[in-house]
């Protein structure tokens, strides 16, 4: 599982210059456990926790809780969406039963600055598509 919830609050943390010491006094969770959350050793908090740190690092309850796994609702969702690049689109939809065709649509495949041909386009879907099946297994 990946720490989502951790790279989440360690960012916040270090981007605002809050130190360990300083979370611990304004959220009430230890130096030791906020760490265990940011490097991945402790990886579900308790939804008290989430909402303390939350609450002192200034941010929505409702993100918070959206990264540790809490919450999956739509408005989230949509925000996340927002955020993606189109290289990350590209790669989320390649999974859908897409077909080549319909990617390339939506998304043109350049090298170089330069349009591929559908053709080459193609052999390109082929190799990620081959690529993140063989990731699965």
């Amino acid at each position: 599982m990946e720490n989502s919830f951790g790279v989440f609050i360690k960012n916040i943390r270090t981007d605002k210059g809050i130190t360990l010491k300083k979370l611990e006094e304004k959220s009430g969770v230890s130096i030791a456990q906020i760490s265990r959350l940011e490097n991945g050793t402790r990886k579900s908090p308790r939804a008290e926790t989430v909402k303390a740190l939350a609450d002192a690092l200034e941010i929505s309850h409702k993100s918070a809780m959206a990264a540790a796994g809490y919450v999956v609702d739509e408005e989230v969702k949509e925000n996340e969406e927002k955020t993606l690049t189109n290289e990350q689109r590209f790669l989320k939809d390649i999974e859908l039963d897409i077909s080549d065709e319909e990617l390339l649509d939506k998304y043109p495949i350049n090298f170089d600055g330069l349009p591929l041909s559908p053709e080459e386009a193609k052999v390109i879907i082929s190799i990620v598509r081959a690529k993140r099946s063989s990731n699965d297994q």
